[in-house]
């Protein structure tokens, strides 16, 4: 299958500029709004790279901005309500994003550290490309504490709310126990870290 890798929203790979080594990878796997063209195309490429395999969409807003050029993807993974709403039209890299996977993962880290939050999208992808492929990377992750590298050009609090999340719950997520069990992840070598 290859090697697969997720790229985060951390705001360190705007220094760390990973772009070519990126689009070395056979799959690569976007989030939400660092999967828009937006972020894809001009002085972001150094950022973040170019190749679009697979987008995790879960903030239906992401794919409904972005019909046309969410066709580029391989597959395009939605919320399962967002799926049954798309999935009879044009569209023929949709996936829905299995509730299984969701319960799955919200479990297993309620298991871990008591975790009681809404998971993050990243997390949701992450295990399903744990479930899915046995080379699995990461980069731009790191529990929310450097916020997201595209900052506030899709929400206007984003760097706000990310500080928030870094410590612990706010809002619907706690970053501080999703970090926790990502670095277990990492020191078990489940994953590797770009």
């Amino acid at each position: 299958m290859g090697s697969v890798l997720l790229v985060g929203p951390g705001n360190e790979l705007k220094e760390r500029k990973l772009g070519k080594i990126i689009d070395t990878f056979d799959i690569v796997a976007r989030i939400n709004n660092g999967g828009n063209p937006r972020c894809m195309s001009g002085e972001y490429t150094d950022i973040v790279g170019t190749k679009i395999d697979i987008w995790f969409s879960f903030h239906t807003g992401c794919f409904i901005g972005n019909k046309q050029f969410s066709k580029k993807y391989k597959e395009v993974f939605l919320r399962p309500e967002a799926y049954d709403k798309y999935k009879n039209s044009e569209y023929d890299n949709l996936k829905p994003f299995s509730n299984d996977i969701l319960d799955f993962t919200k479990n297993t880290l309620h298991s871990f550290n008591g975790f009681n939050s809404v998971t993050t999208s990243g997390m949701n992808a992450l295990f399903y490309l744990i479930k899915e492929y046995e080379d699995v990377s990461v980069c731009g992750f790191d529990g929310f504490k450097t916020g997201h590298w595209y900052e506030n050009m899709f929400i206007s609090n984003q760097n706000e709310s990310d500080k928030k999340v870094s410590k612990g719950p706010y809002g619907r997520h706690d970053g501080l126990r999703e970090f926790e069990y990502f670095n277990y992840l990492k020191d078990s070598d489940v994953i590797k870290v770009i």
